[in-house]
């Protein structure tokens, strides 16, 4: 499996390891980011996962 952090920009790698939760997909590729104020999860969930 790819790592994608290390794979994408600096700016992507530091706002990964910043993140609250992470939603990767199954092929390895980042979904989503949350910060903990965002409500875009399910929104995300329903996109990549139904």
């Amino acid at each position: 499996m790819r790592n994608t952090a290390e794979s994408g920009s600096s700016q992507s790698s530091d706002r990964l390891l910043a993140a609250d939760a992470v939603l990767v997909r199954p092929d390895g590729h980042v979904a989503w980011v949350g910060d903990g104020a965002t409500t875009s999860l399910p929104d995300a969930l329903d996109r990549w996962f139904t």
